[in-house]
């Protein structure tokens, strides 16, 4: 049809409200079964693929943090008007996180109506991860420490269609502080400085390791948990003094991984030959609970793929 434009078969129910430069004849199709007939019209309309908004791409390729989808395509076709196709691909090896656990590595923000937005993941797109928790000063009522929660994925204020090839989670949630162990003699304690939790990926910092005040003994401050990559080192840290009181083992809990939470802290040991009627054991007080993962999905969106991780 050269010269006439591009012309395509359309049933005559879904003609109205189509672009059209009019029509060019019909074809009629008669489908028989179950004893009766149905009757379906077609006509020939011309179409014009300059009606039809281009699909407009957009490929993330290295790693960001704090990410805009509006502001991405502003800077790469301007300003947004009603009716655009939209695909944003974050392409394989390539993390989108949050600056803290208090922001979103992803949001949407607000597009004209008609808009059709939808996203690709063939990489990461996770929560930060939090922090692990902090060994106390010890005191006598002293207990460790809890890790901090991981931060959100994804918050989409417009509605988003999401194909997930890749990772999308909250982050992990920060391991806790070992437990605490404790030796009294009448009114005087004596302490093993306890391990810091260790932090949740990605990126989650390690909690210190606890210290000593001047008004206790102590056997050795303790160390601060491991910081997170961008995938792992979020594993335990294990802290041991062997000395006249005893063996004590120390361990901060591990970091979660994308979309897990972190594990709580612990410790154990026996105590010593040489303690004799001067210190008494008192007890191994309770590790920090692990934080949670953070919320991998808020908002209006269409999921397809692997399932996204956390809460």
């Amino acid at each position: 049809y050269k010269g006439y434009g591009h012309f395509r078969l359309v049933p005559d129910v879904l003609l109205k409200g189509l672009p059209s430069g009019g029509t060019a004849g019909q074809y009629s199709q008669v489908s028989t079964g179950s004893g009766h007939q149905v009757r379906t019209t077609f006509f020939w309309q011309r179409f014009d693929p300059d009606l039809v908004s281009p699909l407009r791409t957009i490929l993330i390729d290295q790693d960001m943090t704090d990410v805009n989808l509006l502001d991405l395509f502003v800077a790469t076709y301007g300003a947004p008007t009603e009716g655009e196709r939209v695909k944003f691909i974050v392409a394989e090896d390539v993390l989108i996180t949050a600056s803290t656990t208090s922001d979103y590595a992803l949001i949407t923000d607000d597009w004209p109506p008609s808009t059709e937005l939808s996203m690709d993941v063939l990489g990461v797109v996770a929560g930060r991860g939090g922090d692990g928790g902090d060994g106390l000063d010890q005191g006598a009522s002293a207990t460790a420490k809890k890790g901090h929660d991981g931060g959100n994925a994804i918050l989409a204020t417009y509605p988003l269609a999401l194909n997930n090839q890749g990772i999308v989670a909250g982050g992990g949630g920060g391991g806790g502080a070992s437990a605490n162990w404790r030796l009294t003699s009448g009114t005087a304690s004596s302490y093993i400085g306890n391990a810091g939790g260790s932090g949740g990926v990605p990126f989650g910092a390690g909690g210190s390791g606890g210290t000593m005040g001047t008004t206790v003994n102590w056997h050795g401050d303790g160390p601060d948990g491991k910081t997170a990559t961008r995938d792992g080192n979020n594993t335990s840290e294990v802290f041991t003094v062997d000395n006249v009181l005893g063996v004590r083992t120390h361990i901060g809990g591990g970091g979660g991984t994308y979309g897990h939470n972190g594990w709580v802290g612990g410790g154990g040991g026996e105590d010593g030959e040489n303690m004799g009627d001067y210190w008494t054991a008192n007890e191994w007080r309770e590790g920090g609970q692990g934080g949670l993962a953070g919320i991998a999905l808020t908002g209006s969106i269409a999921l397809t793929g692997n399932p996204a991780l956390g809460r």
